[in-house]
């Protein structure tokens, strides 16, 4: 896990996008241990909190976010990390404190955030 960033009121810098709560922005780096490609899909990482609700990632905003990091969706080849910011809406106040991480149709990693 790279970092976890929460209580953001908008992301992107030409074009932004405005929470309706306040965005969590969650960077994360995967490698591929495997032998053969992968595939990571932003759509795919969830979010729960401390009251144990399920987040999806906010399409849009991850998309503005991404600073030069990889987008929506990577394949990635063997040996081979890309960094993503994923981004999602959640209440004002809310932290997340688990992600769980998902790599081509794979089990999901549950990570601990705090």
């Amino acid at each position: 896990m790279s970092s976890v960033e929460t209580g953001v009121p908008s992301v992107g810098e030409y074009l932004t996008d405005t929470a309706q709560g306040a965005f969590a922005i969650i960077t994360v780096t995967v490698t591929n241990t495997s032998n053969h490609s992968i595939d990571f899909n932003a759509s795919e990482q969830h979010v729960r909190d401390a009251n144990n609700r399920v987040f999806r990632v906010d399409g849009s905003a991850t998309s503005m976010a991404s600073d030069g990091d990889a987008g929506w969706f990577n394949d990635i080849n063997p040996g081979n990390s890309v960094t993503v910011r994923l981004v999602y809406d959640m209440p004002t106040g809310a932290v997340p404190a688990t992600i769980s991480l998902r790599a081509s149709g794979g089990r999901p990693a549950l990570v601990a955030l705090r």
